[in-house]
């Protein structure tokens, strides 16, 4: 029933998106997001199956211009028109991202930003995907992708903790392992970064200047929509693809159908926000 809803509003979104000629529409540009690729179905709505995964790389490739996330980020800077662009990313560092996502992307040279979380990859923290225990990469496995040139990897913190929810000093440590960690294993320097979790309340200005100042140029959230501008270069908006989606449901996603969902992050967000304060003024009252 509320998939279904969801899907409802989204049809309703895209025809009032078709009324909107707006200035600010030559950089909407579907920014997908992904966590596993599983060769068998699962119940997780984060795992999406090999074979949807081929047919939606498959579709994109035919229809839209798949850009690296560097060249995404360059153009919004650069004031360029992007018409029928889209970037594919993935968070966390499954190691189904290089047994079965990689092969369908060398496949058909579709360009991916991976951003990995480095304690997970070092083994040192467990990531639970809807429920299950996964694998991670390796740096052998990750060098191999980075060869290739195809993949391109951003900092996804170390132990995954939510940046909002720790000290400045463990959010600088957080960051400047993560960074430092990519950037020994392939030699190379990086600049893109993707907030744990990525809502909201999830990250702050303060967690913005730690990563400016450590030479990041980007970051990505999880907040749903495909609209984006250089001034919120460090709120980049994405759209989560998930298990159930169908080809049908997966174009409605690239043509900005569902992109009202952002306007549901923010409410959940604001609400959030009211609720503390509250909690606040209640908790003074009694002391």
């Amino acid at each position: 029933m509320k998939k279904r809803l969801k899907t409802t509003i989204a049809y309703i979104w895209k025809e009032i998106g078709r009324l909107k000629k707006l200035e600010s529409q030559k950089h909407v540009v579907p920014i997908l997001y992904y966590h596993s690729v599983s060769s068998e179905p699962t119940h997780g709505q984060h795992r999406v199956t090999d074979t949807n995964f081929e047919d939606q790389v498959r579709f994109l490739t035919s229809n839209y211009t798949v850009m690296p996330f560097s060249q995404f980020i360059e153009n919004l800077r650069n004031q360029g028109k992007m018409t029928k662009c889209a970037v594919v990313t993935f968070d966390d560092g499954y190691r189904d991202n290089y047994q079965y996502a990689y092969p369908i992307l060398k496949k058909y040279s579709c360009p991916a930003a991976i951003f990995i979380a480095t304690g997970f990859i070092e083994k040192t923290v467990t990531l639970i995907e809807d429920e299950e225990i996964l694998e991670p990469m390796t740096w052998k496995e990750i060098n191999e992708m980075n060869m290739n040139g195809l993949i391109s990897f951003g900092a996804h913190g170390h132990t995954h903790r939510i940046l909002s929810q720790i000290s400045r000093y463990e959010v600088e440590e957080e960051i400047k392992t993560s960074k430092n960690m990519i950037e020994e294993n392939l030699g190379k320097s990086i600049n893109i970064f993707a907030y744990p979790n990525g809502q909201p309340s999830d990250f702050n200005q303060e967690i913005i200047n730690v990563l400016k100042n450590n030479g990041f140029i980007a970051a990505c959230s999880t907040v749903w929509g495909s609209t984006h501008s250089y001034e919120n270069a460090f709120a980049i908006r994405r759209i989560m693809v998930e298990r159930s989606d169908s080809i049908d449901i997966f174009k409605l996603k690239l043509m900005g159908a569902y992109d009202f969902l952002c306007y549901v992050s923010w409410i959940k967000f604001v609400l959030h926000r009211m609720m503390k304060v509250k909690g606040n003024i209640i908790h003074r009252i009694k002391t």
